[in-house]
């Protein structure tokens, strides 16, 4: 039986610039003017180069430039998050021999290089008819009144944004901004030329996102996020939380009559891409908060499972071996 867990408020705010008396007082102060004026300000600047440099580029050699640095600089560079990975899709696929094992973690980071470029070139990836659309018809259903969509991290999951609201739907998202100034900049101005609208991770936002579901728009959150040194959700056959996103979509949907779909992307060839739409049951009925949860993590472990090579995620995962000795409680007979 899944065990309700408390989850810490969360507030992000930006950080203060550190002064001149932040140097002069010496370590960790000096460390921290360091940081912020010296390091940050050299990385964003090859960020911003980076950034709009791509924008030049035509789509496709965009996300080359993506994968070419995520199986080289990527694979090198992170070895930690490379050895997680790695073992996230042996737990999931032990039918993997070793060297296909290899092979689709080369292809999770060439994956991963390619969303980090394609950012530069977000607004322009649904516009040139890169993105193929299953499940419309559930979206067209539901998407007049409150809707959460509850995305995964598959493929380049910031796809999605452009997608819903090139249907039409009002929509909001909840970000959790970088560590950088400079990246959070970027990332603000990549969202604004499609027209996407964010809340503030944590309790910050909750306030004026319930009123937004409450006026008849949509909000988009992750199922799969990761928070205070892990990933909650979904279960991947872990065992099911109280405490996370799922959890807290279905307390949200129950609070403002909310519909929810699933909703994913997963990448086909190159910068080309499909976005689905997955129905989910409402959860506007009797059954307990545990048993609504339960009922969507089955329905998002799944997608996860079909599509390792390409769960985000799979990389901030700290232990597989409970995906591993759990992985039949989602396989089921699917």
């Amino acid at each position: 039986m899944a065990k309700p867990v408390k989850k810490a408020a969360r507030r992000w705010r930006p950080e203060t610039p550190p002064t001149w008396e932040d140097f002069k007082a010496g370590g960790g102060r000096r460390a921290r003017w360091r940081r912020y004026w010296l390091r940050d300000t050299r990385d964003g600047i090859v960020d911003y180069i980076m950034h709009y440099g791509l924008r030049l580029a035509p789509l496709e050699l965009c996300s080359s430039v993506g994968d070419a640095l995520g199986r080289t600089v990527g694979m090198r560079n992170y070895e930690l998050p490379v050895n997680r990975f790695r073992a996230v899709l042996s737990a999931i696929r032990p039918d993997w021999s070793p060297d296909e094992v290899e092979a689709k973690v080369k292809d999770g980071f060439g994956n991963f290089g390619r969303l980090m470029t394609e950012f530069s070139v977000l607004d322009r990836i649904y516009p040139k008819g890169r993105v193929t659309v299953h499940g419309l018809e559930h979206l067209e259903a539901v998407k007049g009144g409150p809707l959460i969509l509850l995305g995964l991290h598959l493929g380049n999951f910031e796809v999605l944004g452009p997608t819903h609201i090139a249907h039409g739907v009002n929509i909001m998202g909840v970000y959790e901004p970088p560590d950088s100034r400079f990246r959070h900049a970027l990332a603000i101005t990549a969202r604004e030329r499609f027209g996407g609208k964010v809340f503030p991770a944590g309790v910050d936002g909750t306030r004026p996102m319930m009123k937004w579901l409450r006026e008849g728009n949509a909000v988009q959150i992750f199922a799969d996020e990761f928070i205070h040194g892990g990933v909650r959700g979904p279960s991947l056959g872990r065992g099911v939380r109280l405490d996370g996103n799922i959890a807290f979509a279905v307390r949200m949907a129950r609070k403002t009559g909310a519909q929810i779909l699933l909703t994913h992307a997963k990448r086909l060839k190159g910068c080309r891409f499909e976005v689905h739409y997955i129905p989910v049951e409402s959860v506007l009925s009797d059954e307990s908060l545990e048993e609504a949860v339960t009922r969507i993590d089955l329905i998002a472990s799944r997608r996860i499972f079909a599509l390792p090579e390409q769960w985000y995620m799979g990389h901030e995962v700290r232990n597989a071996e409970p995906i591993a000795k759990g992985r039949h409680r989602i396989i089921g007979d699917a």
